[in-house]
């Protein structure tokens, strides 16, 4: 809930204040740290999450251990390798220009990304809320709103990434020391056939774990270099739009991970009839933010407009990762996650291609578009491998008529969105679909809801 409302909050304050060029920089930089801490992992954050509940207490400290001292070695050798080795080639590839600061700072803000990342892992799966919240609404603070501070009291995007990097690493850090005493075991956790066990099952899902922000970072590179930087500005808010809509799949995912890999086997048919109410739900909250859209760009500077026709498309791909969570978890149940990576390889290489198609002709639409088709692929492939394992959609049919409307809106939002009285029939209508055709779900949730209520009073 606070990132959503740290996603409304900075709509107005950063279209209005930071300019475009700098926006794609500032963002950039933040999808930058996000990527290489993913890819620094080696897959140890997913083998992480699936082979905790089975570790006794020593067992989890040292799977902390070898994680996250995988991790930040990757990280020391990323940092040598940039800064030491080719700072002007990296940061020119990276950043438009030869600048081996942004590379420290980036080194710095992985660092803190890697400590903040596991020690969340670690607050999920041991029901942690406090600690988890805390450190998850900090993250979201500094990464997203806080840095305009520095932005306008020190001047430039300097102070803005040092800013996000000192302050992450801080972040980091403090969460780091609050973890379980030994914060760290060395003795036995670097067993070789252990850590080859995790890499095995980890590395195939590289890809698929920084999809989204492969995703995000490939479009926006793509826009800058193919169209301009100040298309990428744009279109990098659209996205920051679209984030009023992926709190809701990062805090599902948060509980129904640790959930799924602790009762996929007695309690399928619940895991099963939770797809049809996120079907619902994905619905419903699409079709209210193609209704309420023009309340959110009354607040969006003059130069980001252009990106409301597209920006539903960008949403796009939370809505497939929120459906996705009810869809692919057969891909890691069975252990078969080269799957994953097949999928995700695709619909990148589908996203890129389009991109590298439209974005000369169409600019940040022709980059909106081909992030929408990627999106698209990459649910309907996760689906198809997940379900071969672990069978949780009881009627594909309805599922499939379902997304092609939520796709449909997202499209035809290109066209209709100025025209108020049409997007209100087509919500309506859309509402009236869920009502129908999810009754018993609708029906579901209430029930739960209610016991929930009772329970808190």
């Amino acid at each position: 809930m606070v990132s959503a409302l740290v996603a409304v909050l900075c709509i107005p304050l950063v279209s209005q204040i930071v300019d475009a060029d700098d926006y794609a920089v500032i963002n950039l930089f933040f999808d930058y740290g996000a990527l290489i801490a993913l890819l620094c992992q080696m897959g140890m954050g997913d083998a992480f999450l699936r082979f905790y509940s089975e570790c006794d207490a020593t067992g989890k400290r040292r799977l902390f251990t070898i994680s996250l001292l995988v991790t930040i070695l990757c990280v020391i050798i990323f940092g040598f390798v940039s800064v030491a080795l080719f700072p002007d080639a990296v940061s020119k590839v990276l950043f438009g220009k030869s600048d081996s600061t942004l590379l420290i700072l980036l080194t710095i803000y992985v660092i803190g990304i890697s400590l903040y990342k596991f020690t969340t892992y670690r607050c999920r799966l041991d029901g942690n809320a406090f600690q988890y919240n805390v450190e998850q609404i900090s993250f979201v603070v500094i990464n997203r709103i806080g840095y305009v501070v520095p932005f306008l009291v020190v001047g430039g995007v300097g102070a803005a990434v040092a800013f996000m990097a000192g302050f992450t690493l801080v972040v980091g850090m403090a969460s780091l020391l609050k973890e379980p005493s030994p914060i760290l075991m060395l003795r036995g956790a670097c067993r070789e056939r252990r850590v080859v066990k995790l890499l095995r099952y980890g590395l195939p899902t590289v890809l698929l774990a920084i999809s989204t922000n492969l995703f995000l970072t490939l479009n926006k590179v793509l826009v800058a270099n193919l169209s301009s930087f100040t298309e990428a500005g744009v279109f990098s808010l659209s996205v920051t739009i679209a984030n009023c809509f992926s709190f809701i799949p990062a805090a599902f995912n948060v509980y129904w991970a640790a959930y799924v890999y602790r009762n996929y086997g007695e309690k399928q048919h619940e895991i099963s009839r939770m797809h049809d109410c996120v079907m619902a739900i994905s619905i419903i909250l699409v079709a209210l933010i193609f209704l309420l859209q023009g309340v959110i760009y009354s607040f969006v500077g003059s130069q980001y407009e252009a990106s409301q026709g597209y920006f539903m498309l960008v949403m796009l791909l939370p809505v497939q990762a929120f459906i996705s969570e009810t869809t692919s978890y057969g891909i890691n149940l069975s252990g078969h996650t080269v799957w994953g990576t097949i999928a995700a390889g695709a619909a990148l290489l589908v996203n890129g291609l389009l991109c590298v198609a439209l974005v000369p002709f169409w600019g940040a639409l022709g980059g909106a578009v081909a992030f929408a088709c990627g999106a698209v692929m990459l649910l309907l492939l996760r689906t198809i491998a997940g379900q071969r394992y672990y069978r949780t959609v009881v009627n594909p049919a309805k599922s499939l008529v379902s997304l092609a409307l939520i796709v449909g809106l997202c499209a035809i939002n290109c066209v209709v969105y100025p025209i108020g009285w049409v997007r209100l029939v087509i919500s309506v209508a859309l509402f009236l679909f869920v009502g129908v055709v999810y009754k018993a779900d609708l029906r579901y949730m209430a029930g739960h809801l209610g016991v929930v209520s009772q329970t808190l009073v």
